[in-house]
């Protein structure tokens, strides 16, 4: 019977000591804000809420409530990310830049619409409200993640690394950033819709907003999304002339030729290997017309040729990989790196697309060099 005591005692107390300092924190919480609502007056604008079974509950217990809910919430996830902390790391680093965007920008949609609904079911708010919450949070934050990743941490000022990050984005997510910008532009123009129609015309109804702000979304958007495929430059003009595995360092060597006769600059540029994940190499130079450029790459970046592509209705596929890996520039353009079969074969690579018959004969022209991608500070973010 002692036994069975202790069991129970330490399997009681193994539950209560994770959930005691979430329950604590949430406890003073929900005082706190009791007493700020109490002190300041706003207490007088929290209604009574009329509950299913226990009738009316008065507007410090409401207060209360919630703030005792936003504390357990908040608290009970910290304690989970605390005791996941590594496994969430790992998880989290496998969503591409995109995923990881559109996760962020939906939960944060869910939180403010959550806080928005309480705020109209307290008849505090109007409905259009919690729609434009919701619709305004969803783009704001995608972009914001979106550019925070693209970001370079070389540039002068934030105004030039915000900038870098936008011209890299449209080449990267050019249809999430016109949806964004379309979005944004239609919130905007709805709200302009519905202030004029309400000045100028008595109990304005609210569907001519919708109406109007639903085609503007779709206008801004196909416009806008067509205006990027048009400024970005797709070039084949970088080959890879040899693949090395240095025996003093983990990893692989790329030399890059500039087949070109035009200077392409790398600085601030980023690689996408064929299985679509995503590099920052500490490029700080530029290639000149048949200049050689030396890259490191890791170990676990991809060269060979990755079809796999997930079906999707209507005849779509959605591509995992590519033929082969491609460079993109801030002055917006792509260069899909071309192979010489030397340097093909060095990895028995059989496809016979992005082939270029380049003759390595004179290499006196300056070899520019990067560090090694696990010496750059940035890991690898999956694409998709």
């Amino acid at each position: 019977m002692s036994r069975m005591k202790k069991r129970l005692k330490k399997a009681i107390k193994g539950v209560l000591k994770p959930l005691l300092p979430v329950m604590v924190i949430a406890l003073l919480l929900g005082l706190l804000m009791v007493g700020i609502y109490s002190l300041t007056g706003l207490l007088d604008w929290v209604p009574s809420y009329e509950a299913p079974v226990v009738g009316a509950v008065a507007p410090s217990r409401v207060v209360f409530g919630v703030s005792f809910l936003v504390g357990l919430v908040v608290a009970g996830s910290y304690y989970l990310y605390r005791i996941n902390k590594e496994r969430a790391h790992d998880h989290w680093g496998r969503y591409s830049t995109w995923a990881k965007s559109t996760l962020l920008g939906t939960a944060s949609a869910i939180v403010v619409t959550g806080v928005l609904a309480i705020g109209y079911a307290a008849n505090m708010l109007e409905f259009p409200v919690v729609v434009l919450g919701a619709a305004l949070t969803w783009p704001t934050v995608v972009g914001a993640v979106l550019l925070a990743y693209r970001r370079s941490s070389r540039s002068d000022s934030l105004k030039e690394s915000l900038a870098t990050a936008y011209v890299l984005t449209k080449g990267l997510e050019s249809r999430t950033l016109s949806i964004i910008i379309g979005l944004l532009v239609a919130v905007g123009g709805g709200l302009i819709v519905d202030v004029l129609g309400s000045l100028y015309t008595e109990g304005w109804p609210l569907w001519p907003s919708v109406l109007c702000a639903s085609l503007l979304w779709i206008v801004v958007t196909l416009f806008t999304y067509n205006r990027y495929e048009k400024t970005t430059v797709e070039r084949a003009n970088l080959t890879i002339i040899d693949l090395n595995s240095p025996e003093s360092r983990d990893g692989r060597e790329l030399v890059l030729k500039n087949t070109s006769g035009r200077t392409v600059p790398l600085a601030e540029s980023l690689i996408q290997d064929t299985d679509l994940s995503l590099y920052r190499p500490d490029f700080d130079y530029q290639l000149k017309p048949g200049q050689y450029g030396s890259l490191e790459i890791a170990d676990e970046f991809s060269l060979e040729p990755n079809d796999e592509a997930i079906e999707l209705p209507l005849g779509y596929d959605l591509k995992q990989g590519g033929e082969t890996p491609a460079i993109y520039t801030p002055n917006n353009e792509v260069h899909h790196l071309q192979w010489t079969e030397e340097a093909a074969a060095v990895i028995d690579r059989e496809s016979t697309k992005h082939v270029d018959e380049v003759t390595d004969t004179d290499r006196t022209t300056a070899t520019a060099r990067t560090k090694p991608l696990s010496e750059s500070g940035v890991d690898p973010t999956p694409q998709d």
